[in-house]
């Protein structure tokens, strides 16, 4: 499974991540998208959009990471990223 995150907990940046989740799932990719990352000011029509590809950090076991917006990295997802427990052959990528 490919986990999901972003570098600033935004709307902005969450906007960009589902999107990215519904390409990688539209090509066949088991996806999950890390639930922290969610700003408060998701529309509903957001929420139903990512709904099938929002998970706890507890319930998956990602093969591969992917960090979008990773140029503009805030204190806040620096600080859920290491939070993430991952096996030492999990790579992550970080666009």
């Amino acid at each position: 499974m490919i986990l999901l995150c972003c570098a600033q907990v935004s709307k902005k940046y969450f906007d960009a991540l589902l999107l990215f989740a519904l390409q990688l799932d539209k090509r066949g990719h088991d996806v999950a998208i890390d639930r922290r990352f969610m700003a408060d000011d998701i529309t509903k029509q957001n929420k139903y959009e990512m709904a099938p590809f929002l998970a706890d950090i507890a319930d998956v076991s990602p093969t591969c990471v992917i960090v979008i917006g990773a140029d503009a990295m805030s204190e806040e997802a620096q600080i859920l990223l290491a939070d993430i427990k991952l096996e030492i052959d999990v790579p992550i990528w970080a666009v």
